[in-house]
């Protein structure tokens, strides 16, 4: 797919435009929620300032980001591709970098499952701006719990999706509702 062949409603611009800190879309699967996200999280990441450089794509796993976004040319890196470079776990941490083309300094998505604490604690000692967590309802409360007090220390934003669920969950109860217009 390329970007001419995207079709955008009304719903999806509006998710694209909103400037909100977190924003957070709860609905059923293949709802283009991941789609959508995925554009909002790169457009908002290129207009973030120079000194802005490090984000973070998150899911279950790895390879489910994979799938998700490398694999699937229905995916904001294939649509973006002649911006976006991707690189393997095996080379120094899966990541994407948003070639800047020298306006701005290089933006890179760093990419890691939330299922492990080891896997997402190798990114503890940076400083993202930007986040975006598929499935954020059944992520581990450590994560989750480091992730809100990244988004809000370092003044960046949150998007996440979730496909529903136990409205009792901490993620519910502790964050999601508090967003909630």
């Amino acid at each position: 797919m390329t970007l001419d062949q995207v079709q955008i409603l009304d719903k999806h611009r509006d998710l694209i435009k909103d400037r909100h800190q977190v924003i957070f879309g709860e609905g059923v699967t293949n709802a283009s929620k991941s789609f959508i996200f995925g554009i909002a999280f790169l457009l908002r990441i290129m207009e973030t300032p120079d000194t802005h450089t490090q984000f973070f794509l998150g899911g279950k796993t790895l390879p489910v980001l994979e799938k998700m976004y490398i694999q699937n040319p229905d995916s904001f890196y294939n649509i973006f591709k002649p911006i976006c470079t991707y690189t393997n776990a095996g080379q120094g941490g899966a990541k994407i970098i948003i070639n800047m083309q020298g306006v701005k300094p290089d933006k890179i998505i760093y990419l890691a499952g939330y299922d492990n604490k080891n896997r997402w604690s190798d990114i503890l000692g940076l400083t993202i701006h930007g986040f975006n967590v598929e499935e954020i309802n059944i992520a581990d409360d450590d994560f989750i719990s480091e992730l809100f007090i990244r988004v809000f220390r370092n003044s960046g934003f949150l998007i996440c999706s979730s496909n529903g669920g136990d409205p009792d969950t901490p993620i519910y109860t502790d964050y999601l509702n508090k967003c909630r217009p």
